[in-house]
């Protein structure tokens, strides 16, 4: 909500089609490290200045099981990771349970030599 939203992606393109005397590129916001940068910003300050998450703390849970799963499959792949293979294997696959991304790539299963993602 709050990266989509306001005070995220909402919130910064709404503001950027205020700005007067900019080319028509800044105000559509293309460049991804800055909107993606701005949106992981506000999700940041939602939680921590804002305390957005006190009463609903599943609401981050999100983001905090992405960054664990990638630490997992980090740690367990050792030289074998790739990220974009990583990112390729979820994005491709569409909505899934964590459980089925940790069968998937093997994670608690050491003795996995098939290829690292499939």
């Amino acid at each position: 909500m709050y990266h989509e939203g306001s005070p995220g992606h909402h919130f910064q393109l709404s503001a950027s089609q205020l700005i007067e005397n900019v080319p028509f590129l800044r105000k559509v916001r293309p460049f991804s490290a800055y909107s993606e940068g701005w949106a992981l910003y506000s999700e940041r300050i939602a939680a921590e200045d804002m305390s957005m998450y006190d009463d609903y703390p599943l609401g981050n849970l999100g983001r905090l099981q992405a960054e664990m799963f990638r630490a997992m499959a980090e740690e367990q792949l050792g030289e074998k990771f790739d990220i974009r293979e990583f990112h390729e294997m979820i994005l491709l696959n569409g909505l899934c349970l964590w459980r089925f991304w940790r069968s998937r790539l093997g994670l608690g299963l050491k003795s996995n030599n098939d290829s690292s993602y499939r």
